[in-house]
């Protein structure tokens, strides 16, 4: 089974031609005009479409999130510099 995932907007939209180019089912909210829609109404979503979510938001780090959806999984990136540039750089 190909993993499925969804990036949100404060990843720079060539993360997911990164995740394309390597092969995995990935979307994010701004193609899916989903821009500045709530937490809950992202991992609503996200657990429909059995999609892992992607982000840098710290507000998706409470593991109690998962248990409160059907979401798959939440990666959250954290780097030393969270600017976009470094993000796509990684």
């Amino acid at each position: 089974m190909k993993e499925k995932f969804k990036l949100v907007e404060n990843l720079p939209k060539a993360s997911v031609v990164l995740f394309r180019e390597n092969h995995f089912d990935a979307t994010n909210v701004t193609e899916e005009q989903l821009e500045g829609a709530t937490d809950d109404r992202i991992l609503t979503i996200c657990g429909y479409e059995n999609r892992v979510l992607v982000t840098q938001d710290l507000d998706f780090s409470d593991i109690t999130l998962l248990s409160r959806t059907e979401v798959p999984g939440i990666i959250i990136l954290r780097l030393r510099s969270q600017s976009r540039e470094s993000v796509s750089k990684r």
